[in-house]
């Protein structure tokens, strides 16, 4: 998989709206990273989201964040639980997933001091 792939949707539960997004997306082959916006709508459940974007795709690492908005391929998502879903196909070895870091940026310095 050289290329990104794209889906999007909304939907008031988002379990519909993962489903939909994997759907659109089909087979996940060579994916490696995958991308992950939501409305704020949806914020809540993000955990949730991305347990199922694992399962659904096989993809294990993903990146991404939370807006008032999603913005899409021709669609824009206002003020409606919604999200926005890429993958790639990079090598393995050429990105690094920072891990969640909700207090002090130290714990972020801690964690990747062993990084190459």
């Amino acid at each position: 998989m050289s290329a990104f792939r794209l889906a999007h949707a909304s939907a008031e539960n988002w379990g519909r709206a993962a489903k939909s997004c994997v759907d659109q997306l089909g087979p996940a082959d060579g994916a490696t990273l995958g991308f992950v916006y939501v409305t704020d709508r949806l914020s809540a459940d993000l955990d949730g989201i991305l347990t199922v974007l694992r399962e659904m795709t096989g993809v294990r690492h993903w990146i991404g964040t939370v807006g008032l908005g999603v913005v899409a391929t021709g669609r824009e998502y206002f003020d409606e639980p919604a999200m926005a879903v890429m993958l790639c196909g990079l090598p393995s070895d050429s990105f690094r997933v920072f891990p969640t870091v909700a207090k002090k940026a130290g714990e972020l310095r801690a964690s990747t001091a062993d990084w190459k």
